[in-house]
């Protein structure tokens, strides 16, 4: 019975992270979430998007996303600013890419990368990172460069380091702290399934 059970969890899991924001690819898993504001002059806009933070992530970025959200995309952290180069590859949507510097101010904006393009996007600088969107959004809402990124996850201490001025919380992304719990519970189910 015990087996069961641990088997419908596995299979619930996938379910549980479905809806949390643009579905990952086939075989990629489901990233941290944060919600975030672009504000720009009078206006302002909310988005909810996957946070990359490891190089890996970085890299895989929102390639095999079959669709996206008009109000999801990915942000990318660099950590220490850098220039930093980006593609198209195994992207089958267009994308607006913005480049952000260290205090979270948007330098430069990508509209309409072009999918599948392997054509090497570069920063126009060191940046902290870059936000991507779906493409024709930065048009659609008028976000143009020299607007500010801001998020209830972002460290206000001006001395750290740019890649500890964003940090998910439990208390901001409550579907994380309830998938962390769930896998909690699968690791001391299937831990005695092993010990029986």
């Amino acid at each position: 019975m015990t087996a069961v059970r641990f088997t419908v969890w596995l299979v619930a899991i996938p379910v549980l992270c479905a809806g949390l924001a643009c579905t990952p690819a086939p075989g990629q898993q489901a990233l941290p979430l944060a919600e975030i504001t672009v504000s720009g002059g009078s206006s302002r806009h909310v988005f909810r998007v996957e946070v990359a933070t490891t190089p890996a992530e970085i890299q895989r970025g929102l390639q095999g996303r079959q669709t996206l959200p008009p109000d999801g995309g990915m942000l990318l952290l660099a950590g220490e600013p850098r220039n930093m180069r980006m593609w198209m590859k195994d992207t089958p949507v267009p994308l607006d890419m913005l480049f952000f510097d260290a205090d979270w101010i948007i330098r430069a904006i990508t509209p309409n990368a072009r999918p599948h393009s392997k054509r090497l996007i570069p920063s126009p600088g060191p940046v902290a990172g870059v936000l991507e969107l779906a493409g024709g959004t930065d048009a659609r809402l008028g976000i143009r460069p020299g607007a500010r990124i801001v998020s209830g996850h972002r460290h206000e201490d001006p001395g750290a380091p740019p890649g500890d001025r964003f940090a998910l919380r439990p208390e901001d992304c409550p579907e994380l702290v309830r998938i962390y719990e769930t896998f909690q519970s699968i690791g001391t189910l299937y831990a005695r399934v092993l010990n029986s």
